[in-house]
């Protein structure tokens, strides 16, 4: 729907695109309009959160809604039977975007932000040997008080400063856990991204491969035994009477002799931001171990099975609720698609 006539599209605006398995792009996007009032055309400077100038664009303004659509193409490095190819593939990217305003369900109070989508398209040269790669992220994007308003030189690391690459161990997640691990290569983040999305666990409700995964298996130390005279027991064999251990799947990765510092810090922080979503489906999980024990304490033999299928409906949702305020609208996905797992 058109924006508000007193809306006036203008300073720093975060653009957040984003793709499941891929990671986050996060833009500036400083907006400077052509008139001195009212609606008209903007220009937009492009910045990364360092305010190094990543382009430049317009959105078009047109019966109260803001339009912008950019392409560019590049030629890009590639990685081809695990060796970095220079110049080895070109590299097309769509941006669409919209600015607009945009009332939920059920309320009156229109909210203006960016929404659009990105196509990447990477193609190989003849003979590069590198791999074609199609992308889609979703674009999300609202004021901000930050955006640097001119580049920051990047540092070069010296040799003595390069960082080592980071391993997720099982303690980071508490006792019962496995981590257990999946080969990922690549020299940039951009690679190591797409082979995660090749040899990564599969979801069925993502219906492609996830970054990582959490496993949990129940183990129920209990049993119902009959008295002989149409009474009935709940007989702890072993305490906590369900006690639940978990698997935990991740990415794990070398870097080579020649891969860049910043790809190795960017992939410690990138491991180390999937082992923390990780981490919360095993903290929700491990609530509901309390609770299905203390549910289990206070049940007969009649209604425990009840109860406790009770309380796994309500941690499933949990977990549910969990991934698609994490990812799942941003992608498309449903909730009831996710609970039908």
């Amino acid at each position: 729907m058109p924006v508000p006539t007193d809306f006036r599209l203008e300073g720093p605006w975060e653009v957040v695109f984003s793709a499941p398995g891929l990671e986050r792009i996060r833009e500036v996007f400083v907006m400077t309009p052509t008139c001195k009032s009212g609606p008209c055309d903007v220009n937009v400077v492009i910045q990364d959160f360092s305010g190094h100038r990543l382009g430049t664009g317009t959105f078009r303004f047109d019966e109260g809604v803001y339009r912008l659509e950019a392409s560019q193409k590049s030629v890009v490095t590639c990685t081809a039977s695990s060796r970095e190819v220079g110049a080895g593939a070109t590299s097309s990217t769509v941006t669409t975007l919209a600015v607009a305003g945009y009332r939920p369900s059920g309320t009156a109070v229109v909210s203006v932000r960016v929404q659009g989508e990105r196509q990447v398209a990477v193609t190989p040269i003849d003979g590069s040997g590198c791999a074609e790669v199609v992308a889609s992220y979703d674009a999300l994007g609202e004021p901000t008080r930050f955006a640097a308003a001119r580049p920051t030189p990047r540092p070069t690391p010296k040799p003595t400063e390069r960082p080592s690459v980071k391993a997720i161990k099982a303690s980071y997640f508490g006792s019962g856990v496995t981590v257990k691990t999946y080969r990922v290569k690549g020299s940039s983040p951009y690679d190591i991204s797409r082979s995660i999305l090749k040899e990564g666990p599969y979801s069925d409700w993502l219906d492609r491969r996830a970054a990582g995964m959490t496993e949990a298996k129940p183990a129920y130390r209990f049993h119902f035994q009959p008295d002989g005279y149409g009474g009935c027991a709940i007989v702890i064999e072993k305490k906590p009477a369900i006690k639940i251990t978990y698997t935990i799947i991740l990415p794990r990765w070398k870097a080579g002799d020649s891969t860049p510092a910043s790809t190795i810090t960017w992939w410690n922080g990138h491991v180390r931001g999937i082992a923390k979503h990780e981490k919360v489906h095993v903290d929700l999980y491990r609530a509901a171990a309390k609770k299905l024990n203390s549910v289990l304490a206070s049940s007969s033999c009649s209604n425990a099975t009840k109860r406790l299928n009770r309380v796994w409906a309500e941690v499933n949702r949990k977990q549910c609720e969990f991934d698609m305020k994490e990812y799942g609208r941003e992608a498309g996905l449903s909730l009831k698609a996710c609970l039908a797992r």
